[in-house]
């Protein structure tokens, strides 16, 4: 990819993109703006669907700043209701589909929701009578509810919030992460360097409640491309909706990558109009690298970063294979730097902390409590917000992430990162997708458990004793379980909070 692809984000007016959809249907009205599998809606449809949605809920009192839960699939109605939002001056907070009802009910009280618009076919996940629930419905039903009421779109300031998201929680209990207009106009920046505009084609399949599909969809929305959306994904699919409507982009989690590289669909006919791919959300094992930069179209980005924003950082798999190893180098105009637990900046090559400031962070947690530890102070003053993952910088800059810093075990006295058995495992030929976790033991304070999805029928004590061939003394696995799937949530992070219940029970069963 051109170097012009990685520059710093302009410090221009914010791009709203309400402002953008309504741009594109006086425009090009009959080009092709959203394609969900039953609907193939042109600009002038979406723009009109965004109003409606905007006027019924002006009409209903929702007023600038107000928070409207949204429960929704990859569908065209939950795309437009989200628009509607954003244009009465309200802001969406992402439900999980997913989630649990406990799950749901304290976002609910924690964002502070009272209305929250639904999928009808999701009508059951959201228990609750603490909020007005709204089907997503019919254009007839949306133009008698709002019959009698002039609408007039009130200015929205750039620090506002567009948006309310939930952590995945997968370390502690999910937090909810304000972001800006501001954020989501520098995003749509940022898919204008990434080479989207009109003409091209993104294909979105992973949740809407997820981060991953929110900077996708504002970078290919807010650049007039259309958008292919999955309500479910399958490799098989992918390769089938890429190849039927020439997708340019595409934005998935590793092990979607992976899925669809161990593919017969792919193998068979892999969809060579793939121009920009990102992976994200997680950090790819090394060899997969390496395959992905032979076999995958296009270019391909690795792109580490947290949600609430900070410490970002790109990766060409074609362009840099001698640094596979890592996770790339930090964005221009963002700064990274790696800490101990007392605080201390520590050098290169040295693992810790990893923590980065950008222009582009959150607003701030929904939790006042969870806000109030987000930030170091470096020593020259500046501030630095904390992602929680242990790292490491090497001479050039480059970044090194070791897992979660909640993730690493202390066997024996010593540090051991889950990430680096994960690689020696992910190697073996037999081998899926892998997840280690910390599990209590009398002796050593904590030992290694793997847990794997097969390939095939493998011997785990064989499998076992081949990977500990390969490890150092303190990093050998203790026992290896095999597993249908590896519990993930939206952003592709294994759910290790469960499976260390699963280990540590496993082994009060011995």
């Amino acid at each position: 990819m051109n170097d012009k692809a990685i520059v710093t984000m302009s410090d221009e007016a914010t791009i709203f993109l309400t402002d953008r959809v309504d741009l594109f249907a006086e425009t090009r009205p009959d080009e092709t703006a959203l394609i969900d599998g039953k609907v193939t809606a042109t600009w002038q449809t979406v723009a009109s669907r965004m109003s409606d949605w905007a006027n019924r809920l002006s009409a209903s009192g929702a007023a600038p700043g107000t928070p409207i839960g949204l429960l929704t699939g990859n569908i065209f109605d939950g795309i437009c209701s989200m628009l509607g939002i954003l244009k009465c001056g309200a802001y969406p907070v992402f439900l999980p589909k997913h989630a649990s009802q406990l799950a749901l009910s304290a976002m609910v009280d924690d964002s502070g929701m009272e209305t929250c618009l639904i999928d009808p076919a999701l009508l059951f996940g959201l228990e609750t009578d603490k909020v007005d629930s709204i089907p997503l419905i019919t254009n007839k039903q949306l133009a008698d509810w709002q019959e009698g009421h002039v609408f007039t779109r009130p200015d929205i300031s750039p620090g506002a919030n567009f948006n309310c998201v939930y952590s995945s929680g997968t370390t502690s209990r999910p937090k909810g992460i304000l972001q800006s207009h501001q954020l989501r106009g520098a995003q749509i920046e940022s898919g204008t360097l990434m080479g989207i505009e009109p003409g091209k084609v993104s294909i979105l399949s992973t949740p809407l409640d997820s981060d991953t599909t929110i900077v996708g969809l504002v970078g290919a929305l807010g650049n007039g491309a259309a958008i292919v959306l999955m309500e479910k994904f399958s490799p098989e699919r992918f390769v089938e909706l890429s190849n039927i409507y020439r997708t340019t982009h595409t934005i998935m989690v590793p092990v979607q990558y992976e899925r669809i590289l161990d593919s017969i669909a792919f193998t068979a006919d892999p969809p060579e109009s793939i121009e920009v791919s990102i992976c994200t959300g997680a950090p790819l094992p090394i060899h997969r690298k390496g395959e992905l930069a032979e076999r995958w179209p296009g270019e391909i980005l690795e792109v580490y970063g947290l949600t609430e924003g900070g410490a970002t950082t790109l990766l060409s798999l074609k362009g840099q294979p001698e640094k596979h190893a890592t996770v790339g180098m930090a964005f221009p105009g963002a700064e990274l730097r790696i800490i101990d637990d007392g605080g201390v900046e520590l050098s290169a090559n040295q693992v810790g902390e990893i923590v980065g400031r950008d222009k582009h962070e959150m607003t701030g947690y929904t939790d006042e409590e969870a806000q109030s530890s987000v930030h170091w102070i470096a020593s020259d003053g500046l501030r630095f917000l904390r992602t929680g993952d242990l790292g490491s910088l090497d001479e050039d800059g480059f970044l090194t992430v070791q897992g979660r810093k909640k993730d690493m075990l202390i066997s024996g006295g010593f540090n051991v990162y889950p990430r680096d058995i994960e690689d020696v495992i992910s190697r073996q030929e037999t081998i899926r997708d892998v997840a280690v976790v910390g599990r209590p033991d009398e002796r050593w304070g904590e030992v290694p458990i793997a847990f794997v999805v097969l390939k095939a029928p493998t011997d785990l004590s064989v499998l076992r004793d081949t990977v500990n061939a390969q490890l150092s003394k303190t990093q050998r696995v203790a026992d290896v379980f095999a597993i249908d799937e590896v519990p993930r949530n939206a952003g592709g992070k294994a759910d290790k909070v469960g499976l260390r219940r699963i280990a540590t029970k496993e082994a009060s069963n011995v």
